[in-house]
């Protein structure tokens, strides 16, 4: 999460809504950046931000956390990003994306997200 904060400045809103689609058409062209665009929750505004490599190598470990622990990821236009860490592995929303430094949280991002 703070990787991700620190790159793009998305709110945990926006970040708790990412689908595959908003990542599939920079994934893999290069390992330093990786550009996304997508509509804000929020306000309905088109966003653009950039991630860093220190943050697409993290996403790429929790892509490879999630299929260790027995996910089958689809990589379709519709795949949560983001998902809650208990089982049945739902879409993480706003309400429990917490950083590990929030006070009382019961889930949290991986290490590094």
């Amino acid at each position: 999460m703070i990787a991700w904060i620190k790159d793009c400045g998305m709110s945990r809103g926006d970040i708790a809504t990412l689908r595959w689609k908003d990542l599939k058409r920079e994934w893999g062209k290069r390992k330093d950046a990786l550009h996304i665009e997508f509509v804000r929750q929020k306000t309905k505004e088109f966003y653009e931000t950039f991630l860093g490599d220190e943050t697409i190598r993290a996403l790429e470990t929790y892509f490879d956390l999630r299929k260790s622990r027995g996910e089958q990821l689809s990589f379709k236009d519709d795949m949560a990003v983001f998902v809650r860490e208990t089982t049945p592995h739902e879409p993480m929303n706003e309400k429990n994306l917490h950083h590990p430094a929030d006070r009382g949280t019961t889930e949290t991002l991986p290490v590094g997200l």
